[in-house]
């Protein structure tokens, strides 16, 4: 339990310093508004993934199951950051998502599909190695 609690945490760290990263204050402006935003909707992005990850490993008993519905997952997990900058985009004011913060968004979200096609790989490397794993 402990174990699983540092992971979550170091995972959580990671996942910030990777997301904040594609934000810099030193060449680009960037609109704060917009920039927690689509931060905040890559972090729920990134700690989906493994969460899913997790039940999907004990609901389902088939590599390929398990590589499908991590796949479900993964696009599930996508959908937050894709709709923020979706409506970012579209609205006007400080909030609006142009330019530089653009230019973040990408970033982010290549980060967040490179996150999600590596678990569904890892997810199904595992389930053909230790297929009895994860059953009740």
């Amino acid at each position: 339990m402990a174990g699983g609690i540092l992971a979550s945490v170091l995972w959580l760290a990671l996942c910030v310093w990777m997301f904040a990263f594609s934000y810099s204050d030193s060449y680009f402006k960037y609109s704060h508004c917009s920039r927690i935003a689509v931060f905040a909707a890559a972090l729920i992005g990134s700690a989906a993934i493994p969460a899913g990850a997790i039940l999907v490993w004990r609901r389902f008993n088939s590599a390929l199951s398990r590589s499908l519905a991590q796949a479900g997952v993964s696009l599930l997990a996508l959908f937050p950051l894709a709709a923020t900058s979706f409506l970012l985009s579209r609205i006007r004011g400080a909030c609006h998502l142009s330019g530089d913060d653009a230019m973040g968004v990408g970033i982010n979200f290549l980060l967040l599909t490179g996150i999600a096609a590596i678990s569904v790989v890892g997810l199904a490397i595992a389930a053909i190695v230790r297929p009895g794993m994860g059953r009740n």
